[in-house]
């Protein structure tokens, strides 16, 4: 099976880039975006098609992003239940 190709991702307010795999580029740039809407949520990355939110925010802080990790409460669409301790990343930036 052919390896994966890379998929570049410009940083903001950096002059660099990182090549990550396209689920890690996926995971990131999602963070990205919703850095300063309060962040993203579990639900929301594996809506996206994340299929580890986990495994893959473990992988971006080990190649140096900076991911802050917020426990919120979470209504469902039709607020008939909520989903307390919600994890919503926030990317900061790269080390």
């Amino acid at each position: 099976m052919p390896k994966p190709k890379k998929i570049t991702v410009e940083l903001p307010n950096m002059t660099h880039s990182v090549e990550l795999s396209p689920s890690l580029a996926l995971t990131l740039q999602l963070m990205i975006f919703w850095s300063d809407r309060g962040g993203i949520s579990t639900f929301q990355l594996l809506e996206a098609g994340v299929l580890s939110v986990r495994d893959s925010v473990c992988l971006l802080r080990k190649a140096g992003a900076i991911i802050n990790t917020d426990l919120k409460d979470v209504e469902n669409a039709f607020s008939l239940s909520s989903h307390k301790g919600v994890a919503h990343y926030t990317y900061k930036g790269w080390v």
